[in-house]
């Protein structure tokens, strides 16, 4: 199977377009919680998910359009920086007309995924989806380029990536729905996503911060220390965004939301325990997961699709298509999962029981 992988051409641009778009870094990450959050919303208007399939390609596909659209301007911005800094770079080496091509085909998309949605009739949908296109060319492109403007770089991309993104999906499963958006709400799931976001964004600025100060990439990490960042990240941010999105459970009335965390929990202790997988809040370290990162990605979005499979059977249609897109993230867990309940307690309660005698 890995011999076809690598010896097949369709495979292998395919690798290419991945590495281009860097799919690996949002697909998961922040499409699947965003796609959460929408059936989270439907879940709070007691839509059946079924009912809303061409919502949800159309939310996902104008998402993941501003996601390409902002790795790649990151991408052409920053060249010069990352050829200092030794870091990849998928635009390095290409044409002009590559780049052009790009970032043109990104736009025509973001505007056809307008006309598709009928946002011109919805203004603040339409507001949200634009300016999520606006900050990430401030972000990047010279002279604004908040990216290197302190405390401003990381709002910047923390509204792009993670506000913006939960915000447009609440209002847009709000707007087909024909519900008004409940105030609590949304005001819970845009404290949320600010929050995940800025420790997700330490989280970056931290890792990267050796390859910023050899680069001359003044981020909000270079300019003030890694002992702030983490400091703000773990006593201030992590606080407010786990307040908030127990909130957003409590709100929802999804118990099975709370069974799933208790089994997230119980895996990154069983991890720990048997392989010294340690979990951080905000630090990045070799051998470490995130803490709730895993939990967004795959549980996040799963207790509301099972949740409605249920209440409507045929809802299990958007089950196996989530499951899917994001089939890798629940092979993970499942496959460790596996592995610790077949072999690695087993094991150990025998090592318990042999010692006993």
């Amino acid at each position: 199977m890995n011999n076809f992988r690598v010896n097949n051409p369709l495979f292998m641009q395919f690798q290419k377009l991945v590495t281009i778009i860097r799919a690996n870094e949002w697909w998961a990450f922040k499409g699947a919680p965003v796609l959460a959050t929408a059936y989270a919303t439907a879940s709070i208007f007691n839509i059946p998910l079924l009912s809303l399939w061409n919502s949800l390609i159309l939310l996902l596909i104008s998402l993941s359009v501003v996601a390409i659209y902002a790795h790649l301007l990151n991408d052409l911005s920053d060249q010069d920086e990352d050829l200092i800094a030794g870091k990849s770079n998928a635009l390095v080496g290409r044409s002009k007309l590559f780049k052009v091509i790009s970032i043109v085909s990104c736009l025509f998309f973001g505007v056809l995924s307008i006309s598709l949605g009928d946002l011109i009739k919805l203004p603040l949908a339409l507001a949200i989806y634009i300016s999520n296109w606006l900050i990430f060319f401030t972000y990047s492109i010279p002279p604004i380029r908040l990216k290197q403007r302190d405390i401003l770089g990381v709002l910047a991309d923390t509204i792009g990536a993670h506000l913006l993104p939960n915000l447009f999906a609440v209002v847009w499963i709000a707007h087909v729905s024909e519900r008004q958006i409940p105030l609590l709400w949304i005001t819970l799931v845009g404290t949320w996503s600010l929050a995940s976001g800025l420790r997700g964004i330490f989280w970056h600025q931290i890792k990267d911060i050796e390859n910023d100060r050899l680069a001359g990439v003044k981020t909000f990490a270079v300019q003030t220390s890694v002992k702030t960042l983490h400091y703000f990240g773990k006593w201030i941010v992590f606080p407010i965004e786990v307040i908030a999105f127990t909130g957003m459970l409590l709100v929802s009335n999804n118990l099975l939301a709370g069974v799933f965390l208790a089994l997230y929990l119980a895996t990154v202790w069983l991890r720990y325990y048997f392989w010294k997988i340690y979990t951080v809040i905000v630090l990045p370290f070799a051998n470490r997961s995130t803490i709730l990162t895993e939990y967004y990605i795959l549980f996040y979005p799963l207790a509301f699709l099972v949740i409605s499979v249920w209440h409507n059977w045929l809802n299990v249609i958007i089950l196996i298509a989530h499951s899917v897109l994001y089939f890798n993230c629940l092979w993970i867990w499942s496959r460790d999962f596996y592995v610790l309940f077949r072999w690695e307690i087993p094991i150990y309660l025998n090592k318990l029981q042999v010692a006993k005698k």
